[in-house]
């Protein structure tokens, strides 16, 4: 017997219907839940924050940038005005004495042997400058310091003490504790020292004071190399005689030229000429003098010091005589 094949019957596989594009139907692709939304939202927000926050710093600095960058300069000279100088119509002492300075012209100045004065009001000195030695050639700290401690001390005990400078020298002034407006200024030039007291009583004469202040200096030339004006400078404000030609005489009585100067001094002047009685005085350290030992004397009622220098390349010699209250300074080529 034939056996056949057992053919079972299945329907027959439709294919599913493939939508056309742009068809109007649910689609199969399955939807993202809002729990996975969330995160991406966040984070987008906070790079946009970010973004936006280095945007704006970068403009902020461009333009702080632009503003502190400094603007050109004008083209052409700028014009400088000078200010004035309110000294420029005062009067100016300059006599005798080494110091010179300005002071206004409705301030009158009275001047001696030992000080001047400078006051507008004839009870009362703006300035009052004391003409005082200085022997040793000391610098003005070490010259005040080595004044007697009943001058020291009273002014130590109740002023502050500075340096400030007079010309290109340097000074102390003293200054009140309590607050008032006089100072004091000590300060030399060479042999001299000056006590300088300004008492100004307003804040107007305060300024004057200052402006005075200001205006001194020395004309001290220690380049000089005359003799008669080396002496004379090293004594002002002491008065000489004019220099006279005369002759004097050597042992064997032969004449020979001298220029002769003389003054009559009192007791204070005569401590003015003092430094020039020592033989290792600025004459010989500072104008390079040669003392003569064996030609100079010093006795009772008489001191006399004999030097030698060089003065325009011709050789001199000093004799320097003091003899009571007469001093005479003879000057002779040798």
């Amino acid at each position: 017997m034939d056996t056949q094949p057992i053919v079972t019957s299945q329907p027959p596989i439709t294919p599913a219907p493939i939508a056309p594009v742009g068809a109007n139907h649910d689609s199969p692709v399955l939807q993202s839940s809002s729990s996975h939304l969330l995160p991406i939202l966040l984070s987008s927000l906070i790079t946009i924050i970010i973004l936006a926050s280095v945007y704006f710093l970068f403009l902020n600095k461009k333009s702080e940038t632009i503003s502190n960058t400094p603007a050109p300069s004008p083209t052409g000279t700028a014009i400088t005005v000078p200010s004035a100088d309110p000294t420029s119509s005062w009067q100016t002492y300059s006599n005798a004495n080494p110091l010179t300075f300005k002071y206004p012209a409705e301030y009158t100045l009275k001047e001696t042997s030992e000080s001047i004065n400078v006051q507008k009001n004839p009870t009362r000195a703006l300035l009052y400058i004391s003409l005082l030695n200085n022997p040793k050639n000391l610098s003005a700290e070490n010259w005040f310091d080595g004044q007697s401690i009943d001058i020291r001390q009273p002014i130590l005990n109740t002023h502050n003490r500075s340096t400030v400078m007079i010309g290109n020298q340097a000074a102390v002034k003293f200054t009140k504790q309590d607050g008032s407006q006089d100072f004091l200024v000590v300060f030399v030039d060479g042999t001299k020292g000056y006590f300088a007291y300004f008492g100004p009583t307003s804040t107007d004469e305060s300024i004057t004071a200052n402006q005075i202040l200001s205006t001194f200096k020395f004309t001290t030339q220690t380049n000089s190399t005359d003799p008669i004006e080396i002496i004379k400078m090293m004594t002002k404000p002491m008065t000489w005689s004019a220099p006279s030609n005369t002759n004097a005489y050597d042992s064997n009585n032969r004449a020979y030229p001298i220029i002769l100067i003389t003054s009559h001094v009192d007791k204070k002047e005569d401590d003015r000429l003092a430094p020039l009685l020592v033989s290792n005085s600025l004459l010989t350290t500072t104008y390079g003098w040669t003392p003569v030992p064996e030609e100079s004397a010093d006795g009772p009622g008489m001191s006399m010091v004999v030097f030698t220098t060089t003065n325009n390349g011709l050789a001199q010699k000093i004799l320097i005589r003091q003899s009571g209250g007469d001093y005479a300074v003879q000057i002779s080529n040798q």
